[in-house]
């Protein structure tokens, strides 16, 4: 249905598809041209003055997604794991684009049309170059993107995710170069002041009452990034080799901290397995020790939520998930042997003192 925002009027009905309507956009080039996209994989072209469709097109798969360019000569469509480019007066496919494993459920258009992006379930983001449609840059998120949109002059790209049952939102902000030159004027001109405040040509006189200053105890890196929201260097500080092999108790407390705060999701996602090495090797060291495995019991848990998904793309990463498997197993095994062992004390215990005396209160 079209509708007239100023007085909720139905302007009128466009009856075609024969499934869901998961999209729709009015075209930049004109009104009344509208554009919509249905699970029964067919993208329809709408002229809202004679209510009919005037292009239909098959995409194969449901569809998830449309853009259109300003022109209004050309959309994008995309459903499955494709991508796909038409032409709107004629209804050909100009190009198709495969570079996603699961279903791609956004699309966008940025840098003054200049780039094309897809968001999909595979937690990817592949920025496209519209000329050739070839991928220029990935981004990798947390969890399955389901929605996603640029600001204008790409100042900001906010996505939306799915992540344990519950809503995710990711914003990431770009410095524009009149920004970037403004602070680094303020930083050199801060740096000149504080040289400039220094004098060699002070000299303290005999009757000077020196009153001593305050003393404040210096925090250490990992609590400044704590203090700042910044849980993923946070915890790359606490995972340097130096602190997680000497200062084990450290890096364990961090980490209950983040569990704490409910940031330990925020600081783990978002890696490659390069960065996630140190984290898996001080569990596999860690994780049997008495007094750390409750809480790296809780980490081990997030790290399965937020790479479960991701086995069939790195071999390295399943390495490291049946090492931890096998790191489990063994505590379980340790836990069946004392268990053993407690009910053959208790059992002695008990034959040896049928009738135990309890001594008075």
């Amino acid at each position: 249905m079209v509708w007239d925002m100023s007085n909720e009027d139905k302007i009128c009905t466009l009856s075609g598809h024969t499934d869901f309507i998961r999209t729709g956009l009015v075209s930049p080039a004109s009104q009344h041209v509208i554009l919509t996209g249905s699970y029964d994989h067919t993208v329809r072209l709408w002229d809202t003055r004679t209510a009919s469709s005037v292009l239909t097109v098959d995409h194969g798969a449901p569809v998830e997604s449309l853009v259109c360019f300003p022109s209004g000569g050309v959309f994008v469509s995309s459903g499955g794991c494709e991508v796909k480019v038409w032409d709107a007066v004629a209804g050909r496919l100009l190009s198709k684009v495969s570079q996603h494993h699961k279903t791609i459920t956004c699309l966008a258009l940025a840098s003054d049309q200049k780039r094309l992006l897809s968001g999909s379930l595979d937690r990817h983001i592949k920025i496209y170059d519209v000329d050739t449609y070839s991928v220029v840059h990935t981004l990798s998120y947390p969890a399955p993107i389901l929605c996603m949109a640029v600001a204008p002059g790409d100042t900001t790209l906010a996505v939306g995710m799915i992540a344990a049952g519950s809503g995710l939102m990711s914003f990431q902000h770009r410095r524009s170069p009149e920004m970037s030159a403004q602070l680094a004027t303020k930083e050199a001109s801060a740096k000149a002041n504080i040289r400039n405040t220094i004098s060699d040509d002070y000299r303290t006189l005999s009757d000077d009452h020196i009153v001593p200053g305050m003393t404040t105890q210096k925090m250490a890196r990992y609590d400044r990034m704590i203090c700042k929201f910044e849980y993923s260097r946070a915890l790359d500080a606490v995972m340097q080799s130096f602190i997680a092999n000497k200062y084990t108790n450290v890096s364990v407390g961090v980490l209950q901290e983040l569990i704490r705060r409910g940031g330990i999701r925020t600081a783990v996602a978002g890696r490659d397995v390069k960065k996630l090495t140190p984290l898996f090797s001080f569990l596999f060291k860690n994780i049997r020790h008495p007094a750390y495995k409750p809480v790296l019991m809780d980490v081990a848990n997030v790290v399965i939520d937020v790479y479960g998904d991701s086995l069939d793309e790195d071999p390295q990463l399943v390495m490291y998930f049946q090492r931890l498997k096998e790191e489990v197993a063994a505590e379980l095994q340790l836990i069946k042997e004392h268990s053993a062992l407690m009910g053959a004390i208790q059992m002695f215990l008990t034959t040896s003192n049928p009738h135990p005396q309890h001594l008075p209160g």
